[in-house]
C-alpha cells in the first residue's frame, strides 16, 4: 500500500449485507478512518461506526467510491435512482455476482472506472481473497488496490472469468495461519 490509507469521501456503499458488512468490518479492523462512509440501506439498520441513510438523496453528494453491495437481482430497481447523484469522477465497484462490466457500464455510462470485486468473507478479519476485474484499465487502480489489499490478498485480473478462481488459488496462504482447527476458513 502506499503512504497513510484513506477512505474517499464521500465513499457510499449501496447495501451493506454480509459482504459488505466483511468489508466495514475489515476496514475498520484495519484503523481506517470510517468517517467518510455512508450506507444507504432501506431498512436504515444502523452499522458501527458509519452513517446510515435509508435513499441516495439523504447521502453527501458527488460520491467518489460508490460499492454496490446490494443483491444482483435488484440492480434495475437501485441503480435508476443511482445514476443522478453519479459523475464522471464516480469509481463505481461492484459486488453484485454474476453482473458484467458490459451492464455497469449501461447503467452508469457517466462514471470514471467501474470494476468488479469478488472478496469473500475473511474480509472481515483482514484475512480475505478478492478479484478485482475492469474492463479497461482503471485510472483508480492504486486506490482500489490499496483498499482490497486492506482485507487481505487481492489480484488485479486480465479476464472476468478469472474471479470465480481466485480464492481457490489463495486459499493455502492463510491455511497455514489459522489457529483454530475448527476455524471456517480452513473448512476443517
Amino acid at each position: 500500500m502506499s503512504g497513510t490509507l484513506q477512505l474517499p469521501a464521500p465513499t457510499w456503499f449501496v447495501g451493506c449485507g454480509n459482504m459488505g458488512g466483511a468489508i466495514v468490518d475489515g476496514w475498520r479492523m484495519g484503523g481506517l478512518d470510517l468517517s467518510p462512509v455512508t450506507v444507504i440501506r432501506p431498512s436504515g439498520k444502523p452499522i458501527e461506526g458509519v452513517r446510515v441513510v435509508k435513499s441516495a438523496g439523504d447521502a453527501p453528494a458527488g460520491p467518489e467510491l460508490v460499492i454496490l453491495a446490494f443483491k444482483p437481482q435488484k440492480l434495475g430497481e437501485v441503480a435508476p435512482e443511482l445514476q443522478r447523484f453519479l459523475t464522471v469522477e464516480t469509481v463505481v465497484v461492484s459486488l453484485l455476482a454474476g453482473v458484467e462490466t458490459t451492464t455497469l457500464r449501461r447503467y452508469f455510462p457517466g462514471v470514471r472506472d467501474v470494476v468488479r470485486a469478488m472478496p469473500n468473507l475473511p474480509a472481515a478479519i483482514r484475512r480475505g481473497v478478492t478479484g478485482l476485474y475492469a474492463d479497461r484499465e482503471p485510472s483508480s487502480k492504486q486506490q482500489i488496490s490499496d483498499l482490497f489489499a486492506a482485507l487481505g490478498i487481492f489480484e488485479l485480473l486480465v479476464r472476468a472469468a478469472q474471479l470465480c478462481v481466485v480464492a481457490l488459488r489463495h486459499a493455502e496462504r492463510f491455511r497455514d495461519q489459522v489457529h483454530s482447527p475448527t476455524s471456517p476458513c480452513t473448512g476443517e
